[in-house]
């Protein structure tokens, strides 16, 4: 495959990866064509660009839902602990 071809079918993983990454969707796939396409990319710029992406989403923030249930978790203990 040429170097063009490569390049076009890394941006094309890393695109597809950073849709993926939107709320509800399939983060674990996300990453996982993001980290494929920063190892084919032929363009090392580009290739650190990919890295940064995925370096700052390597923790991802906690989900409204699991906010949510562990704040009902911790009122649930307080409650239990303060005896009402």
């Amino acid at each position: 495959m040429d170097r063009e071809a490569q390049a076009a079918i890394a941006d094309l993983q890393f695109v597809i990866a950073r849709i993926l990454w939107a709320p509800h969707c399939d983060r674990e796939r996300a990453m996982l064509l993001a980290e494929l396409a920063g190892q084919r990319h032929p363009d090392p710029v580009r290739r650190v660009a990919i890295a940064q992406w995925m370096a700052v989403r390597q923790t991802p923030p906690l989900d409204e839902l699991v906010v949510e249930v562990l704040r009902e978790e911790l009122a649930a203990q307080s409650r239990d602990t303060n005896g009402t």
